[in-house]
């Protein structure tokens, strides 16, 4: 199964903002295994053959970094006269592509005196593709709890990162960044 791409921009804690990254792949499942083959009257029938191995899943692709030159973490803030110039958000990263699973699968018993032979082992299944990672922001201020007050409060901004392609572009990709003057982000 393919992991999702990121649907958030990320989330902050005491200390600092991270972006969200997208989820890796599942791996890739075993193939079943052949089934035995009929006895005979002297003898027992073949025996099946193993399944092929899974792929290895896809990793995800990690968020973009942001540009804010103001972080505030439950503060109250004051702003008199002041320039804030954001730069350009990082670009989301790319998920993996899922390995392919085993395309050998194990021999299956041979037959003798009427008996049968068992059944060839299936193969094994294709690795999920990893979720891309969200673009980065361009914030002049990212806050949690109270807003900013602002007075005469110029802010420029860079463009917002464009969000990671999946490992199936086009289907589990992540979000793409964000410009604003003010992010409150939870």
């Amino acid at each position: 199964m393919d992991g999702d791409g990121a649907s958030a921009l990320g989330t902050i804690d005491e200390k600092a903002w991270h972006p969200s990254s997208g989820l890796d792949g599942s791996p890739g499942k075993p193939g079943q295994g052949g089934g035995g083959g009929a006895g005979g009257s002297k003898d027992g029938g073949g025996s099946g053959g193993c399944g092929g191995c899974g792929g290895a899943a896809g990793p995800a692709g990690r968020g973009g970094g942001a540009s804010a030159p103001l972080l505030s973490i439950d503060s109250n803030v004051e702003l008199h006269h002041v320039d804030l110039n954001a730069s350009q958000g990082g670009r989301g990263g790319a998920g993996g592509s899922g390995q392919t699973g085993q395309q050998l699968s194990g021999v299956y018993g041979t037959n003798s005196d009427g008996c049968s032979r068992g059944g060839t082992g299936g193969l094994g299944g294709n690795g999920g593709a990893g979720g891309g990672g969200a673009g980065g922001v361009s914030a002049g201020i990212i806050y949690i709890g109270t807003q900013p007050a602002m007075d005469h409060v110029a802010i420029k901004l860079g463009t917002a990162g464009a969000g990671g392609k999946g490992g199936v572009s086009g289907s589990n990709d992540g979000i793409p960044g964000t410009a604003v003057d003010l992010l409150h982000a939870s």
